[in-house]
């Protein structure tokens, strides 16, 4: 069937190799085999999550139709860093805004890649002397063997140092909240996959956005990453005051966003074409239209 074809990419990288027809059949001219399944191995590459991973992290490349979620993000990110109300003379409402944001939204829709990304950009700009200087943090959730555990990750990366976890969380509260001297730290740490940080009492997730909030020594920057968009209604209201002050929600891609992304990482734009175009636009719009039903 043609879901089949375009799917099945091994199988149809060795007829293709084999069957010389095949390529001519394509609507791009007969050209030489070894150099168009090179090309087909390249693109094949490009489409995978790793190598789109490692763009954005690593290349600070911009998500395609997630311009507004990442303009919204950056604005935050900027103005928490640089401490833009944030000082003593606001109230908690407006320090919880100013220093934590909620993200949330369906699997695969770019979240955490639209903050890394954006981490990669403000490095850079802080290189170049345009922000303050920064650390930035990255735990997940689904990595730990227990909501406790994220207190020891966070420390270990702050300060290069393994503690049990009710001494990781002491030496975190100290760090941010202690009576010691004041430093000009500013930590931006982002928590994946939050929800496997909540307990019973749900203690992890309040100490996590409240330290922001009471912050005297270090300045604390939490984004926190969630599957779940009402994840804040389903706390305890001491935790939702301090959880959902900021909110930005992704919602799935849509068909010509979809075809947005494949074009973009295939270097099919509007401005440029690859020399061999391996897949036609009918199987580009019938991927993006299979992808966008199953979850976007």
């Amino acid at each position: 069937s043609r879901g089949r074809m375009y799917s099945s990419f091994g199988g149809s990288l060795q007829k293709l190799q084999v069957e010389e027809e095949q390529v001519a059949a394509s609507s791009q001219p007969p050209q030489d085999l070894t150099n168009w399944g090179d090309a087909f191995k390249d693109a094949i590459q490009k489409l995978s999550i790793a190598e789109a991973a490692q763009d954005t992290q690593d290349r600070g490349m911009v998500l395609p139709g997630r311009e507004r979620e990442r303009k919204q993000i950056s604005s935050f990110l900027r103005n928490a860093i640089r401490g833009v109300a944030s000082g003593n003379d606001y109230d908690d409402s407006v320090r919880s805004k100013s220093s934590t944001i909620f993200i949330a939204g369906p699997p695969g829709t770019g979240k955490t890649a639209t903050v890394k990304s954006l981490v990669h950009e403000l490095k850079n700009d802080q290189y170049e002397g345009i922000l303050p200087a920064f650390n930035f943090v990255s735990v997940n959730g689904m990595e730990c063997r227990s909501p406790y555990d994220a207190y020891v990750k966070f420390w270990e990366e702050l300060r290069r140092e393994k503690l049990a976890s009710q001494d990781a969380v002491h030496e975190l509260e100290n760090y941010f909240c202690g009576d010691g001297e004041k430093t000009n730290s500013v930590i931006v740490l982002l928590i994946d996959e939050i929800d496997y940080l909540n307990t019973n009492r749900e203690t992890v997730l309040y100490n996590f956005f409240d330290w922001p909030l009471r912050a005297t020594r270090a300045r604390l920057v939490v984004i926190g990453i969630s599957n779940t968009i009402d994840l804040p209604e389903r706390l305890q209201p001491r935790v939702q005051s301090r959880i959902g002050g900021t909110r930005c929600n992704y919602q799935a891609y849509d068909v010509p966003q979809t075809i947005r992304i494949i074009k973009s990482r295939l270097g099919m734009s509007d401005e440029s074409t690859p020399r061999y175009q391996v897949f036609d636009e009918d199987a580009i719009k019938f991927a993006a239209r299979k992808t966008a039903n199953l979850s976007g």
